[in-house]
């Protein structure tokens, strides 16, 4: 179902619905692709980060996050109960656990895929991700980006690059984790097709084609528009 834009952060939203903090970067696109892949109606208010505003520490939004970033969702279930989840990751496992009751795109703790889809998890948010967030603030956001810190993030993701790369070609499915689409994909393939990593596809042969097959897919281009 399409989401729902609200102006406003604490608008009266009627119980049960999914209220999604967010803001154009690929740490918000990976919970909006599981989002539209799970079908789920959801309502999204846009945070001001990066103008003079400072929206993103005041009280009524470090109680839903502490740390003042985004993505943050704000669940309530049909009894009107509320759930707090901050970080992307642990907002995928959440959506995941919670919606992805087939486990068509996620692994649950009963797959032997569960903890190798933890493993790459792990090792995107603490080994590659810092590296391109870095490029990402410098090139897009940064009006006068060092080219210094840029150039280095750029050398140091490429042994990573190459790690993503041969688990692909080790995988044979086309994914990084068993035979379909998993969190550690969604959580991953932003970050390949934003103007921050320019993918050589003579380099990097199985990861085009792991970000063409992914971007084919409707709902991640729905996603990705928003």
């Amino acid at each position: 179902m399409p989401k729902h834009q609200i102006k406003t952060p604490n608008e009266q939203l009627s119980s049960p619905y999914i209220r999604l903090f967010s803001y154009p970067t690929p740490n918000n696109e990976k919970v909006t692709i599981l989002l539209e892949l799970l079908n789920l109606d959801y309502y999204s208010y846009q945070l001001d980060l990066f103008s003079e505003s400072t929206e993103q520490y005041e009280e009524w939004y470090t109680k839903v996050n502490p740390i003042g970033r985004i993505p943050a969702i704000e669940h309530a279930n049909a009894n009107g109960t509320k759930t707090n989840v901050f970080e992307s990751a642990a907002i995928l496992q959440y959506l995941s656990d919670k919606f992805d009751k087939k486990r068509q795109f996620s692994y649950g703790s009963d797959s032997p895929h569960y903890y190798v889809q933890q493993e790459w998890l792990c090792w995107f948010m603490t080994s590659l991700e810092p590296l391109m967030t870095k490029q990402f603030r410098q090139l897009l956001i940064e009006a006068n980006p060092d080219m210094v810190v840029v150039e280095q993030a750029a050398k140091d993701a490429v042994k990573h690059m190459q790690f993503f790369e041969k688990r692909l070609k080790k995988n044979c499915t086309g994914f990084l984790v068993g035979d379909h689409l998993s969190l550690a994909d969604i959580l991953a393939y932003p970050w390949f097709c934003s103007a921050v990593v320019p993918l050589d596809g003579e380099k990097y042969p199985a990861m085009k084609s792991w970000v063409d097959a992914i971007g084919d897919i409707k709902e991640v281009k729905i996603a990705m528009k928003k």
